[in-house]
């Protein structure tokens, strides 16, 4: 028989050198030997959950479109019913987690127990919405189409010599909150803030397809100016306009009618404010024969009297006015009152005044007559411009001279509405040696003659009516 000897150690084994696990990777409750043990049995410390397990937290990610689901550390080994081990969510986390709300979901309808509020019934349409921007209507996510939509006719006529009537016509759909006109001499405004702002508003209907009015005002009289007309919108992304309209060519320039003898005038289409100028007709010039050698006496009539203007009158297309053009009926005649209908009447010049005691008489209203003359004096001087009939320096026939001053007139002028450089009209009637005389009714200052012994007549009146600017 043999004794038999085991030996301790040697290389019969591998120890916890050799191993990697540690309690960590062992579940709880169980018994090992590995890296953490010295070769001696441990017990594992992994937690063996149950087989329905509640996640710790949720994560979403937008651009990979996922859900994280965040578990507690451990083992899951045991099954449920399906034969997997289970991990819940509360349905509260995942609506959190993508951002599901009641106004996200359809009214009636109810997802992850939220209760929708959200309509499809909204009336708003793509047309409604300003272009460019995004909503939501009928369900899904749209993109907006509005633009405020030009007039479709703009015009603008002369009213005044200072004032013009702008129309347009709406648009058949909005949307629009009114129109900006704007004008520009030279050029046409290049937008909604170049050049002058001549009105801003609905004018005089907000109406779709409706024809809407203004004026404008404060016009500079022969100047010509171009005008563009916007729509606009007032929005919560701010006012937005719409292309623009311009004038064809610019509005009708000033217009005058001048009437040398009487007749009526008929107001033109379109024109609802004139200006009106009147002048009566002149004085006629006086003599007188007498004995001797100081036997005739010469005096100038009295210039057209009492000029009127009369500015910025308003009236209708075809509206018609009775005009008066006042003449020198004869010699030694006061002129003849002029008149535009009942609004605007000017007298005439004085004649000139009558000789006693070789002294003129001093005329009353209207430009004065003239002063009486030896008949061999120098050539009088007419009145003008609503002034007196001249003065003269006699010629010496012997040692006695005789002259006398005309009487003070009424210094307006007959120059149609003061414009330095018009027409001067009305002169009274005066003596030129051989002259001829116009015609009366010319509108022009008549210019007498006398051979020796005679008188003459003075220059007709006239009416004057202009518009447009």
């Amino acid at each position: 028989m043999a004794d038999a000897f085991i030996k301790r150690g040697g290389s019969g084994g591998d120890g916890s050198d050799e191993c990697t696990v540690t309690a960590d990777c062992v579940v709880a409750g169980k018994s090992y030997i590995g890296a953490d043990t010295d070769d001696e049995v441990g017990i594992g410390r992994l937690i063996d959950h149950d087989n329905y397990t509640n996640a710790i937290s949720l994560g979403y990610e937008p651009h990979s479109q996922r859900i994280f689901t965040r578990i507690p550390v451990g083992a899951y080994r045991k099954l449920t019913v399906v034969n997997y081990p289970e991990i819940w969510s509360k349905i509260a986390d995942i609506n959190n987690a993508i951002g599901l709300t009641a106004a996200k979901v359809l009214a009636g309808q109810n997802v992850g127990n939220i209760s929708g509020t959200a309509t499809n019934d909204a009336t708003a349409t793509d047309g409604y919405v300003y272009s460019g921007k995004t909503y939501y209507g009928q369900g899904t996510r749209r993109t907006g189409t509005m633009t405020v939509s030009s007039v479709v006719s703009f015009s603008v006529a002369a009213y005044s010599t200072s004032q013009v009537l702008c129309t347009w016509k709406n648009p058949a759909k909005g949307p629009y909150g009114g129109v900006i006109i704007r004008y520009k001499t030279g050029s046409y405004p290049t937008s909604v803030t170049d050049g002058t702002l001549g009105y801003q508003g609905v004018g005089t209907s907000y109406a779709l397809n409706g024809t809407s009015t203004t004026y404008i005002s404060g016009l500079k009289a022969g100047t010509a100016y171009n005008f563009r007309i916007w729509m606009y919108c007032n929005t919560s992304v701010g006012t937005i306009y719409s292309g623009y309209k311009e004038i064809i060519g610019s509005p009708t320039a000033r217009s005058m009618q001048t009437f040398t003898a009487s007749g009526t005038f008929t107001v033109p289409n379109n024109v609802r404010s004139i200006d009106i100028f009147v002048v009566g007709a002149g004085g006629g010039g006086h003599s007188r024969s007498g004995t001797g050698n100081y036997s005739n006496y010469y005096a100038s009539g009295g210039g057209g009297g009492y000029t009127s203007t009369k500015k910025a009158y308003n009236v209708t297309p075809g509206q018609q006015f009775p005009i008066v053009v006042g003449i020198c009926p004869k010699t030694t005649s006061t002129g003849g009152e002029s008149s535009f209908g009942s609004i605007v009447t000017a007298a005439g010049g004085k004649t000139g005044g009558t000789c006693a005691n070789h002294r003129a008489a001093d005329g009353a209203d209207g430009g004065s007559g003239g002063a009486a003359t030896h008949h061999h004096g120098q050539i009088t001087t007419p009145g003008k411009d609503g002034s007196s009939g001249g003065d003269v320096a006699p010629y010496e026939y012997d040692e006695n001279t005789h002259s006398a001053t005309g009487g003070i007139g009424q210094g307006r002028t007959t120059r149609a509405f003061a414009e330095s450089n018009g027409t001067l009209y009305s002169n009274g009637g005066y003596f030129n040696w051989g002259a001829v005389a116009p015609a009366n009714n010319t509108g022009h200052g008549g210019f007498g003659t006398s051979n020796h012994n005679g008188a003459t007549i003075g220059g007709s009146g006239v009416v004057i009516v202009r518009w447009g600017y």
